[in-house]
């Protein structure tokens, strides 16, 4: 009250308390993208302690069991059944998790282990990618794709599956990235190990050819194949190789029910036109970014997955997880110069794997190829980003990054001689 003896109004906001709701959920969210690793790392657990008690995936003890019989050197066992479709490389890892058959203990280190990779490997991803494409790497989209994971691919179909599904990915990535950074050779044996988890993963060799030398590519691929015919040798020559004997049930909503109508079995013949035209939309998406090899780092690898899924004779859901892996890194390569359209692409393609109608499986991978058709337009009409040069692409002009680095070692070394040699020379404070 003034002296006058009249009230003054009280100014707005004065004796209320102030409440700062979008600052502290900004705090917050900057406090997570900081400390990215606990949080989801913390979760991650969480959510496989919550699973806790389940049933392992349908095919993970009879894996268990043929790992064994590797481990024990029984190996004319491990495939005498025509059951087996999975590579040595995937029953020894269930061997290792489950030794004694069902093992609640087993199962739950299983998935602890199984979700931390699944994170970590999105993470890691996310930035390998971003670096290839000349983004910088984003903490933002490491969490985003970390939080994905833990939302939809891990409380999913992720545990409904084979330990391949996430494995293959991941190596094809690092198989990828490895070619672009001038590594063939490091990159065929990781292409190679992929096909030791079940015979698929040599669908992505044609990311091979994003190293652009013939010569170099060719020896890489015999290299690629060398590696993944010698893990399975061993027991093709115990004369009990029954792996390619076996035959899939025709779905009648598959796309093959469409080719081939009349077909009620898909044999390892029909598998062999699968992976033929799968590994050809590997090689072309390769080739058509031939100018852009760091979005080609993840793209080829997603069309090798989902024209192998388009050709399968029976697409259950939990098929979709490395589609949805893939589709998240590339997701996060969104940056402040990508162009409305190849935003929209992105995001549908992260978007559709996660649509799973077992109606409309086909409809969804039509829908799915053709958001990876148009992100690749896109990407091959924007302009290069800035440290984006193309892998594979050099010339007398333009060194191999080995070549610099020995070239800049050189005028290093000779600069410091010519430092040393001018203090010698150079007079004292004395003389």
């Amino acid at each position: 009250m003034s002296n006058t003896g009249v009230a003054r109004p009280r100014p707005a906001g004065v004796g209320l308390r102030k409440v700062h709701t979008p600052a502290a959920a900004l705090r917050a969210l900057e406090a997570a993208t900081r400390h990215r690793l606990v949080v989801l790392g913390v979760a991650a657990v969480a959510l496989a302690y919550a699973g806790r008690g389940g049933y392992p995936p349908p095919d993970s003890v009879p894996f268990a069991q043929s790992g064994i019989d590797l481990l024990t050197g029984r190996f004319g066992d491990v495939y005498a059944d025509d059951y087996n479709q999975s590579g040595p490389l995937q029953l020894i890892a269930n061997a290792l998790f489950l030794p004694t058959g069902y093992s609640a203990v087993g199962l739950l280190i299983m998935q602890i282990v199984g979700n931390l990779v699944v994170v970590g490997a999105l993470m890691a991803g996310s930035r390998v990618c971003r670096r290839a494409v000349g983004l910088t790497p984003s903490p933002v989209a490491e969490l985003a794709v970390g939080l994905a994971s833990l939302l939809w691919i891990i409380p999913g179909d992720l545990w409904s599956g084979h330990l391949a599904g996430v494995a293959i990915p991941c190596l094809w990535l690092a198989a990828a990235e490895s070619a672009r950074r001038d590594h063939p050779y490091l990159a065929a044996t990781l292409l190679g190990l992929s096909a030791g988890f079940e015979p698929w993963g040599v669908l992505a060799f044609g990311v091979l050819l994003i190293e652009r030398r013939p010569t170099v590519v060719l020896r890489a691929g015999c290299l690629a194949g060398a590696v993944a015919v010698a893990l399975y040798a061993p027991f093709a020559l115990t004369g009990s190789f029954h792996m390619f004997e076996h035959a899939w049930p025709v779905s009648e909503v598959s796309v093959v029910h469409l080719i081939w109508p009349d077909a009620d079995q898909f044999t390892w013949q029909m598998r062999m036109t699968q992976g033929a035209t799968s590994s050809l939309a590997c090689a072309a998406v390769v080739l058509a970014l031939r100018h852009r090899a760091g979005a080609a780092v993840w793209m080829a690898p997603l069309a090798a997955i989902l024209f192998r899924l388009l050709l399968d004779p029976t697409v259950f859901s939990y098929y979709w997880v490395p589609v949805c892996l893939v589709a998240l890194v590339g997701a996060s390569t969104i940056g402040a110069t990508s162009s409305r359209p190849a935003v929209i692409a992105l995001l549908s393609l992260a978007y559709l794997p996660f649509v799973k109608v077992a109606s409309a499986t086909g409809l969804n991978l039509v829908l799915t190829i053709s958001a990876l058709a148009c992100t690749v337009a896109c990407v091959r009409r924007a302009p290069p980003a800035m440290g984006a040069a193309p892998a594979g692409a050099r010339s007398a002009s333009a060194p191999s990054d080995a070549a610099r680095h020995h070239a800049l070692a050189r005028i290093r070394s000779r600069a410091g001689r010519a430092e040393v040699r001018s203090r010698k020379t150079a007079p004292g404070p004395g003389r």
